[in-house]
């Protein structure tokens, strides 16, 4: 009987009998697949978070930026002096509020945190979909240029720059009735109640 096994190895491993195994199935080979890692979220801070609820922000959507209750020198050199809020694009994206801007009035504290989270949004869009969003905002830059040229005169502003400081000016100081119909369902779903704002008083 050994010699019969030991017969068979020899075929098998001269090749002699291959068919045996070859026509056999071969077992699956599994590759791991990468998982892809979540994204790291942020909690919003106590402070902000009853902001966040007047304003009808997604919180999930905002957990992707860290908000910050600090100094706004955080956020590094400036062209304002004695900014609110701020903001850094980054990763993770930043917005600093201090705690004397938490403490302003409502509508006031309501218009700063949103104006930055704008910048946030902005920074989350792809290019095609700002520039969707570019005619738009240059209409209503046009209609009322001497206002936001005022709001705008503090700055040093690149072309790009310039476009995403007007989508927070616009979406945050101007009466929706001022806006064209795309730019205003833009506002509306990251800024559901826009009855927060001072535009809408």
């Amino acid at each position: 009987m050994k010699f019969y096994r030991q017969l068979a190895v020899f075929l098998i491993a001269s090749g002699l009998i291959v068919g045996v195994t070859s026509g056999l199935p071969k077992p699956p080979i599994y590759s791991p697949t990468p998982t892809q890692a979540s994204p790291i979220t942020y909690a919003i801070p106590a402070q902000i978070q009853p902001i966040v609820q007047d304003l009808g922000i997604d919180p999930a959507f905002l957990s992707q930026a860290e908000v910050i209750v600090g100094d706004t020198s955080l956020c590094g050199p400036s062209d304002l002096k004695d900014e609110a809020a701020c903001s850094v694009s980054s990763t993770p994206f930043k917005i600093i509020i201090p705690e004397s801007t938490i403490q302003l009035p409502y509508y006031q504290h309501n218009a700063l945190f949103a104006h930055e989270y704008l910048h946030y949004v902005w920074d989350t869009m792809s290019v095609a979909d700002q520039n969707a969003l570019l005619p738009y905002i240059d209409e209503v830059y046009k209609a009322n240029a001497t206002y936001l040229n005022e709001r705008l005169s503090g700055y040093t502003l690149t072309d790009a720059q310039r476009s995403n400081e007007l989508h927070s000016y616009i979406g945050t100081e101007l009466p929706d009735s001022y806006l064209p119909a795309p730019l205003l369902a833009h506002y509306q779903h990251y800024l559901p109640n826009r009855t927060a704002l001072p535009s809408w008083n």
